[in-house]
């Protein structure tokens, strides 16, 4: 696939709005199942454990398959290899409804995992490819905004399906809005490629963004830059750890430690997002402020969280509506955290034609630790109480610091080297 960078601005961010309505639709038929877990155990009479499996079934594939589909990606269509993902979680999301054993729907949710990981590498391939740097990142941003949105309105689209028919049709309407978007995908996509490679620059352009004819060399990438990855991986783990983790457990921190109930879970299904939404913007203007190393900014990101964490351990059993406000605080940090190593770093492997592949890595490396916060902090919180929950994410923060500063000076050396 070829790539001209878009010399308008314009066409950059509706290039973005595009991919993040595309990620919208993947989040509405990824994430429905978890909003309708306790709906399907109510309804079925099964028990949740079982049905969590089909969740984590998910989880493994989906963190599998983005290595996958970050290799692919580099080297084939992204935009061919993300409608195929997309098609297929359509299917995934139609069978759904009608499987009659916890198996099946577990083998079923399994696949939909793993054709979902076809969606976000190649949305990183395709903002690299016709997104100048300065772009990239409003490009970025814009996009990132796809899960919050996705968070909310499958919550909220759940809720009246099952007011109206029950969790079966969540799935049908999913499956219906995202075919939506697929065709839009489909019909809007190729014009803005085309206005790329018909008002691209004849001009010699800035190296390292060049939106020539010409294809730009591939660089080798230098034996340092492996062991700085692998140490910011750990900060990756960290943060999806504490992000979902605290995602997750909010409600039952609030209801175990305050005797709240229902109020808790809107909260944490619906607030949360909607803060999420708001700090990107804000995320972007520090960095762009203060800052031209990811890892640094992401540092000091880690080290506002740890902070907070250390004043949510001395606080956390005073104030309900101050625990809250705490905890949305680490959280709105891991997302900033996330958009810094998640979004923007990828762009950078860019001159060694690794985009996609690093995509997949650091995203792998994000359902890693989410992976391990689905068991670990519930095991943590029932054998050591909330106290003890609180002082594992606080390090867990601190971890996420020193990593990223352990390297950042030698990641910015090397990103800064000529090419």
């Amino acid at each position: 696939m070829t790539f001209y960078k878009l010399e308008s601005r314009k066409m950059a961010r509706l290039l973005a709005i595009l991919c993040c309505v595309t990620y919208i639709g993947s989040y509405l038929t990824r994430i429905n199942f978890g909003a309708v877990t306790v709906e399907i155990i109510n309804s079925m009479g099964w028990d949740k454990p079982s049905v969590s499996a089909v969740t984590t079934g998910l989880f493994i594939t989906y963190g599998i398959g983005q290595l996958v589909s970050g290799w692919l990606c580099d080297r084939f269509s992204p935009t061919k290899i993300m409608l195929g993902g997309f098609l297929v979680s359509i299917s995934m999301n139609l069978a759904i409804p009608f499987c009659p054993t916890i198996p099946v729907m577990t083998a079923v949710w399994c696949v939909n995992g793993f054709a979902q990981a076809m969606m976000w590498p190649p949305i990183v391939r395709i903002l690299a490819g016709y997104c100048h740097s300065k772009d990239y990142q409003e490009a970025s941003m814009i996009v990132t905004w796809g899960c919050s949105i996705g968070t909310l309105a499958v919550y909220l689209l759940s809720s009246l399906c099952i007011m109206i028919s029950g969790w079966r049709l969540v799935f049908f309407v999913s499956a219906a809005l995202a075919t939506l978007i697929c065709i839009g995908f489909c019909i809007f996509f190729p014009k803005i490629a085309a206005y790329a490679e018909t008002n691209r620059r004849v001009d010699t352009a800035e190296i390292s963004d060049a939106p020539a004819t010409e294809k730009k060399p591939i660089e080798k990438m230098p034996r340092a830059l492996f062991y700085v990855l692998g140490i910011t991986l750990l900060a990756i783990v960290a943060m999806g750890a504490l992000r979902d983790s605290i995602t997750t457990w909010l409600p039952n921190y609030v209801s175990e430690i305050f005797n709240m109930g229902s109020e808790a879970a809107i909260l944490s299904g619906v607030v949360l997002p909607l803060i999420n939404i708001i700090i990107y913007p804000f995320v972007l203007k520090y960095y762009r402020r203060f800052f031209t190393n990811e890892l640094t900014c992401a540092a000091s990101i880690y080290a506002m969280s740890t902070v907070i964490a250390v004043i949510l351990y001395f606080t956390y059993s005073l104030s309900a509506a101050l625990s809250i406000f705490l905890l949305s605080a680490i959280c709105a940090c891991m997302h900033a955290a996330n958009f810094m190593l998640i979004s923007l770093l990828p762009k950078r492997f860019d001159r060694y034609g690794k985009v996609g592949l690093i995509s997949g890595v650091v995203n792998s490396a994000v359902y890693v630790g989410s992976a391990l916060s689905i068991w670990g902090i519930a095991l943590i919180a029932d054998n050591f109480g909330w106290g003890a929950t609180i002082a594992v994410w606080t390090v867990a923060s601190l971890a996420g610091a020193v990593f990223c500063i352990a390297v950042a000076r030698r990641w910015g050396r090397i990103m800064n080297r000529k090419k």
